[in-house]
């Protein structure tokens, strides 16, 4: 191995490239992998992972890390969406957050947005760091109350709602390891870094769902077939393999985007000719340098920037039933991020906003070609697209849809300033709003007031339940198995419930709460009662998570 700087020709990058290629597997692998095998060994049951964790780069190929994993706290950026895309079953992992603010002041926009975007992340992971948990006389800080307050409510069944319900992404952007060292030699780290945010953000303002496909599972196994579209996003670097895996996918109908320079280097690092790409896009033999040039596309006018001189914007080929587009762009600079100190802090900055508006107007139209559907369309009173975190996942034939636009920097929720919007779904159904417990309207479209840095979430069902039923025996003996039964009327599941057991001065009992989810409109739960119960009257409380629709009934502990 050699330090790039030695490299003869930073055309053949191999005996570089290839070492950091090897340097992450054995991070991977013989660091991590290792670690947890002997811990497992030790103790048997062990949970494992990693806290604090990276973006993308030296070190950090997160396609051979994730195997290893049972949970992660990780930092911000485009992490959270790589570990997602690639965790194993029975994964938990989450953003850490909580005290990374003054202690002294009370930051609800904070703490509330950054709970809520963890969760529609997918995260099944709290991760609180006490930094401004405690005040010089050890009571709890306003922000950490904050916190608290948000916390239970999501645990009081909005989480459960969200995690049991799935996306169904018909969009995969290749996340290639390779293609980062390759674009060290070429473009920089950083330019890459920005590449992989700004496809992140575009794709996220434009409601598009996406997951990453990992370079390995490409190589081996092709692209899924429940996949339109592939993006390949500063791709630099792929192998024959791949290559063939994404000509394979073109020829049977599946539409290939790639922003500049794919493939033009191999998996080594050695710039060529690549026989399997030249069928799908222009071939170029000069070095990626940017130029900014005034551009018309497809009746969009902007400044753009250019990643190779002589190739033409927005080329395309067709192959079999599908076609290969090269965009010729670079959209790094459409999201920033930066991460401060350790990598807890993430400082977030969209770019220019008509460079910004000018690529959603041009791959939106793109995108939507290709027959990819927006989970929804979120406009303004007067017409113009309102950009904002959505989410749109089925459990069954129920749907729960969620937004919201993110602030990490407000101390004072302000309710009398919002931005009214107007709520497009691709499904129709009765429409509830979840966090207010109430029944919006009928259909596939509804209003509402955008509120930064508090979340929205909707469920939707295809039929109108009226009544939550709940049966439980009239008394009970102390030490008894308390059983119950319930049903919601008209209801269609899998449906979400949140159970609540008060004791006779009207606490509750915290080891009878939970959330339970059923395969149908009906369910039943059962749970001792201490044999050192108080007698009296003793309340059950039953909520339809999805509906809000409310049950109570006593019973008697003798």
């Amino acid at each position: 191995p050699v330090q790039f700087k030695e490299l003869p020709d930073q055309n053949r990058m191999g005996r570089w490239l290839d070492h950091k290629m090897f340097m992450s597997w054995t991070f991977a692998h013989k660091w991590c992998g290792s670690v947890i095998s002997a811990l497992k060994e030790a103790v048997p049951g062990t949970k494992a992972g990693l806290s604090g964790t990276q973006n993308p780069g030296y070190g950090y190929d997160w396609v051979q890390m994730m195997p290893h994993f049972e949970f992660l706290a990780y930092y911000s950026g485009i992490q959270r969406t790589l570990v997602h895309s690639f965790s194993p079953p029975g994964f938990k992992g989450g953003q850490w957050s909580g005290g990374y603010t003054p202690a002294h002041i009370r930051y609800e926009q904070y703490n509330h947005t950054t709970l809520w975007d963890n969760l529609f992340r997918g995260a099944g992971l709290i991760p609180n760091w006490h930094g401004s948990a405690m005040l010089g006389d050890l009571t709890p800080s306003e922000s950490l109350c904050v916190y608290s307050e948000t916390l239970k409510e999501i645990k009081r069944g909005a989480g459960k709602l969200v995690l049991s319900a799935k996306e169904s992404p018909e969009v995969a952007v290749l996340y290639s390891h390779a293609s980062f060292f390759a674009a060290v030699g070429t473009i920089g780290s950083n330019e890459w870094q920005q590449t992989q945010n700004s496809w992140n953000a575009l794709l996220s303002d434009l409601k598009i769902p996406f997951r990453f496909l990992a370079y390995n599972d490409l190589a081996q196994n092709g692209v899924p077939t429940n996949y339109k579209v592939v993006i390949l996003p500063a791709v630099l670097s792929l192998s024959d393999q791949e290559s063939t895996a994404l000509r394979q996918f073109v020829e049977r109908g599946g539409t290939l985007l790639a922003d500049f320079a794919p493939g033009r280097f191999n998996q080594h690092g050695t710039r060529g000719e690549n026989p399997i790409l030249s069928q799908l896009f222009p071939t170029s033999s000069t070095a990626i340098a940017p130029l900014a040039r005034e551009l018309t596309i497809n009746g969009v006018t902007g400044k753009f920037r250019l990643a190779e001189a002589e190739v033409p914007v927005f080329s395309e080929k067709k192959l079999g039933s599908g076609r290969a587009i090269l965009a010729n762009l670079m959209p790094g600079g459409y999201q920033n991020i930066s991460l401060g100190g350790g990598g807890e802090v993430a400082m977030v900055a969209s770019g220019a906003e008509q460079f910004c508006l000018n690529l959603r107007r041009i791959f939106s139209s793109l995108l939507q070609e290709c027959g990819v559907t927006p989970l929804c369309r979120i406009t303004t009173l007067n017409g113009e697209l309102y950009p904002c975190m959505t989410i749109l996942r089925q459990d069954g034939s129920n749907y729960v849809f969620g937004l919201l636009q993110t602030s990490y920097q407000g101390t004072k929720f302000d309710f009398d300033k919002f931005t009214e919007v107007k709520i497009e779904l691709p499904c129709s159904g009765y429409i509830y709003s979840v966090r207010e417990g109430k029944y919006i309207g009928q259909g596939n479209s509804f209003t509402c007031n955008v509120v930064d840095g508090w979340s929205q979430l909707y469920s939707i069902m295809p039929t109108q339940p009226t009544e939550l039923q709940l049966e439980l025996p009239s008394s009970l003996p102390r030490g008894a198995v308390l059983s119950g039964e319930y049903v919601l009327n008209h209801g269609t599941g899998p449906l979400v419930f949140h159970l609540e057991l008060l004791d006779p001065k009207a606490k509750p009992v915290r080891l009878f709460s939970r959330n339970m989810r059923s395969s149908d409109n009906r369910g039943s739960f059962s749970g001792q009662i201490a044999w050192n119960a108080e007698p009296g009257t003793w309340t059950v409380q039953l909520t339809n998570v999805n509906t809000g629709l409310k049950a109570e009934k006593t019973f008697i502990v003798e």
